[in-house]
């Protein structure tokens, strides 16, 4: 296990292989607690003032004769939460809100930003679907929902926009991308 004390928060980290000759298995768990993510954006560009408090929690199980069949068998879950500070919105809010409001409230309100990402993905014999997937900014929240087969190589997604507060002139469209998962194609509803 590789433990790591950071300013107000912790990161603890461990993985294990155990080779069989039919099948290893192999698992995984991450757990960061109150990590501060302005530190990598500061190191990125020293003048930035985002940054931010995000949290990750991951256990996954597996068997599988190589590496490359890892996640066909996975079993576990992929948490996270994000409360950031001073990230914009941008062509997010363009999405899902009235261009027009959008531009006018973006020069009278200042820019929008994201509130808080919400994420957690449980995975079954290789299928990763979100019990809970949401972005919420100043105007809008996203709701996403469908799957990844790792087993199968095929992927359905499905976000929606949804404006907080209603706009006649919205471009909030369903997004859904489905496909094989190394040819997606992208659909607007």
């Amino acid at each position: 296990p590789l433990t790591r004390a950071v300013p107000e928060g912790s990161l603890s980290m461990s993985m294990s292989v155990k080779p069989c000759r039919e099948s290893s298995e192999a698992s995984l768990q991450v757990e960061v607690k109150n990590f501060d993510f302005g530190i990598l954006a500061r190191r990125a560009e020293p003048e930035t003032n985002m940054g931010g408090i995000i949290n990750i929690d991951i256990d996954l199980k597996s068997s599988a004769k190589d590496f490359t069949e890892l996640l066909n068998n996975g079993n576990g879950y992929f948490d996270f939460s994000a409360k950031p500070e001073n990230l914009q919105a941008g062509v997010m809010d363009l999405w899902a809100v009235n261009v027009i409001s959008a531009i006018v409230s973006q020069s009278v309100k200042g820019q929008s930003h994201i509130e808080y990402l919400v994420g957690r993905w449980s995975m079954k014999n290789g299928y990763l679907e979100p019990d809970v997937f949401v972005i919420d900014t100043t105007r809008m929240r996203i709701c996403g929902k469908g799957g990844v087969g790792f087993n199968t190589r095929k992927l359905k997604l499905e976000v929606a926009p949804a404006p907080k507060t209603p706009d006649f002139f919205s471009l909030a469209r369903t997004i859904n991308q489905q496909g094989d998962v190394s040819d997606v194609g992208l659909v607007i509803a």
